[in-house]
Parts: structure tokens; C-alpha cells; sequence
């Protein structure tokens, strides 16, 4: 083996012997249950929540909102709804104070030919709540509207409002097929949640990678290793060995992930909860296999990127300055991500997924959306290829020629001068 090995293997022991490895590759299953579990057990306990909200019905049509008749709508919440009209505004004003109410709805006289609907309270950032209460007005007003017309209320609202109609969405593949497992919600949570991960770890390994190019600098470590082993080594076996740690973690995170999407009614049974009609999402051998291998390259060529940073400066604060155009390079991903989901087969999902800088993030995403072929993974995959040797070679002309420089911050000139080789 070549000294890259060495430097590689150093790389890697000495992260994945560090006790805080550990224990965030051990907490990454714990945030996975809780980022499962916590959603369910928070709907869970809202559906049991009572609402209090006084009702000042100004046209006096709306006496069926207070009445305690139920309407044929799902409520999905306790809603107590009870008429304060004759309330002074200090006594609303007192009785929200004392926590008697959660709010008010007030009906002006002309609501039934467009007049304004108002809720204040102090949770109107409650967007269950404002669906709930728009549909018992509606309801209600409906009711109201049947009885003008000479109609049974509850027959007319029967008719117009029953059965509900829920539109379920269900993924396609390649070839027409419907997917097992692959309802719309489910595909779109998996190809966030991945997209979030990939882009999390590779930026994490990246700037590791940085840092460590920098505290060799700072403690006189690189004068010994360069004096024995050639600097384009030392960059390839630690750019190597920061990503095997990396990759490892990354494997560990996606095996536990099976097991959770694989048993999660038991898991949820732990807690005393149940997934119910939950659909949850699958992923396919080739599903893992895409992410791996464009974490694998992402993280190299962003690495490369990182590494150029830790060569060109001198001390922490100057590489938090110098680094930001490769961060803002690795956001850019996740501002686009939203144009890939919308439409994962369009001409911006294509080229998004074509680009280096953002396909080792969005083109995981594409796949799991069905949105890529064969064909367009390949050349995905050979562009993030290219991009990465021109990466490294720049990266290995750029730390061959700051490694070893101390007090003073490169200048745009000597980095171009650098990366000519002169």
C-alpha cells in the first residue's frame, strides 16, 4: 500500500474511535424514532385538546354554531363553541386573560352575501384550527341557506357535504407501473428526508476535512509528514479517510432506517402508538445504492473544495470567511429542491440533477421520485466524475503549494498562480 493508505487509515481510526462518533452514530436511530414517533404522539394528543371560543353572531343566522348540534364535518378536535354577543369587550378581553376562551369569531350582519368572518385569538397560527372553524361556518351556513329554501336542513347538508371525498395519490415508476408502498405523502417525506441527510453529511465531512487540513498547519504536524510523504498523498488519504468515517456512519444510519420502516408498527406499539393509515414510504436496493454512491462522490468533491480552503489560510476565522462561496455553492440544492419535487421529470429537475454541485443531493432525491432514468443517472454520474478529478487535481495543485505557508492569507493572484502550477 502507498502512504496514502497510512494516512488514510490514521485519518479513519482517529475518527471512528472518538467517543463523540459514537455517540452521534448512536443518536442518529434515537432522532430517527423521535422524528417518527413525536409527530404521531403531538397529532395524537391534539386530536384530545379542547378549544374554547366565543361566538358574537351579529346577523343572528348563526344561533346553530352555539346550539350544541353537530354537523356533519369532521372535527378532529374538541370545539366548544358558545355565543358571547352580549359580552362587553373588557369582559372578552378578561375572560381571554383568564384563559377562559382561546378566542373569538365574530359574524358581521351581512355574512351570508360576502360580509367578513373574523377569528382573534392567540392561537391563530393554528392552521387546523382556521380549516375547522371555515368548515363549521360553511356548514352552518349552509344549513342556514337550506332552510331559506324551504329544505330539511340535515337531508340538504346530507346530500352536499357526504360522503367526503379524499383524493389519494399514488406514485408511478418508469414504466407506467403503480408502486407498492409508494403513496404520494409517502415519496415526497422520503426524498426530503434523504435529500436533508445527504446535503447535512456531506457539508459535515467536508468541512472536517478543512479543519483538519488547518490544525496540521497551525501545529507543524505537515512539516514532519511532508518531509517523509508527498502532499498530493497526504491530501488523497485524508480527503479518503474523513470519508470512509463518513460513509460508515451513513451505513449505519441506512440499516437502522430499514428496520424502522420495516417494523414500525412494533416500534410505535413501544410508545402505546399506532401508525394507523399512515402509509409509510419503502425504499428499494437501488434506492440505497443511488444514495451511497452519490454520497460517496458528493462528499469527495466538496471535500477537494474544502480542502483548497484549509490549504489556502492560516488560522479557523480566515477559513470561515474563505469558505463561504463553497457553502453557498451546497445551499444551492436546497433552495432548488422544491422545483424537483413539483416536477421531478421537468427540464430544471434534469438539469439540476446534471450539475455537479447539486446532483449528489437533488439526483437521490429524483430517483426516489421516479423522476430519473438509467440513462440520465449515468451521465449524471459521469459529470459528478469529471467535476471530481478536476477537483482533486486543483485541490492537490493548491495544497501542495499552501501547505506550508504560515502568517499570511493567499492572495487571488497567488491562488490562480497556484492552480497554473507556477
Amino acid at each position: 500500500m502507498g502512504d496514502w493508505f497510512h494516512i488514510a487509515k490514521r485519518e479513519y481510526l482517529e475518527r471512528v474511535q472518538n467517543k463523540w462518533f459514537v455517540i452521534i452514530t448512536l443518536l442518529g436511530p434515537v432522532g430517527m424514532i423521535a422524528l417518527f414517533t413525536i409527530p404521531i404522539f403531538l397529532q395524537v394528543e391534539s386530536s384530545k385538546r379542547t378549544v374554547k371560543i366565543g361566538v358574537d353572531d351579529k346577523s343572528g343566522q348563526f344561533s346553530g354554531l352555539t346550539s350544541g348540534v353537530k354537523l356533519p364535518i369532521p372535527q378532529m378536535m374538541n370545539l366548544q363553541l358558545t355565543d358571547v354577543s352580549k359580552l362587553g369587550q373588557d369582559q372578552r378581553k378578561k375572560l381571554f386573560v383568564d384563559k377562559k376562551y382561546d378566542g373569538y369569531l365574530t359574524l358581521e350582519k351581512n355574512v351570508l352575501t360576502g360580509g367578513d368572518v373574523t377569528y382573534i385569538g392567540g392561537n391563530t397560527s393554528d392552521v387546523k384550527l382556521g380549516q375547522i372553524l371555515s368548515a363549521v361556518v360553511n356548514a352552518q351556513a349552509m344549513q342556514v341557506r337550506a332552510t331559506e329554501q324551504g329544505m330539511e336542513p340535515l337531508t340538504f347538508l346530507t346530500k352536499v357535504m357526504q360522503p367526503t371525498i379524499a383524493v389519494q395519490t399514488k406514485q408511478l415508476d418508469s414504466e407506467g407501473n403503480v408502486e407498492a408502498g409508494r403513496s404520494g405523502p409517502a415519496v415526497f417525506f422520503l426524498g426530503y428526508i434523504w435529500m436533508f441527510i445527504m446535503y447535512m453529511a456531506i457539508i459535515t465531512y467536508g468541512v472536517n476535512v478543512m479543519r483538519s487540513v488547518i490544525e496540521e498547519k497551525t501545529t507543524r504536524v505537515i512539516e514532519m509528514l511532508v518531509s517523509s510523504v508527498r502532499p498530493r498523498d497526504i491530501l488523497f488519504g485524508k480527503v479518503l479517510g474523513v470519508g470512509l468515517a463518513g460513509l460508515t456512519q451513513l451505513l449505519i444510519w441506512l440499516l437502522f432506517a430499514g428496520v424502522l420502516l420495516t417494523f414500525h408498527e412494533e416500534i410505535l406499539s413501544l410508545f402505546g402508538l399506532s401508525s394507523g393509515a399512515l402509509e409509510l414510504p419503502s425504499m428499494s436496493l437501488a434506492d440505497v445504492l443511488v444514495v451511497v454512491i452519490y454520497f460517496t462522490l458528493g462528499y469527495f468533491f466538496f471535500s477537494a473544495l474544502f480542502a483548497m480552503v484549509g490549504a489556502a489560510v492560516t488560522t479557523e476565522q480566515e477559513a470561515q470567511q474563505v469558505q463561504m462561496p463553497v457553502m453557498m455553492l451546497s445551499v444551492l440544492p436546497i433552495l432548488c429542491a422544491q422545483l424537483v419535487a413539483d416536477d421531478p421529470r421537468g427540464t430544471w429537475a434534469e438539469i439540476l440533477t446534471m450539475i455537479p454541485i447539486s446532483s449528489p443531493t437533488l439526483m437521490p432525491m429524483r430517483v426516489i421520485f421516479d423522476g430519473a432514468t438509467t440513462g440520465q443517472v449515468v451521465i449524471s454520474l459521469c459529470c459528478l466524475v469529471l467535476a471530481l478529478v478536476l477537483a482533486m487535481a486543483a485541490a492537490s495543485k493548491i495544497y501542495h503549494a499552501g501547505i506550508m505557508r504560515y502568517g499570511k492569507r493567499a492572495t487571488l493572484a497567488e491562488f490562480w498562480s497556484w492552480l497554473r502550477g507556477k
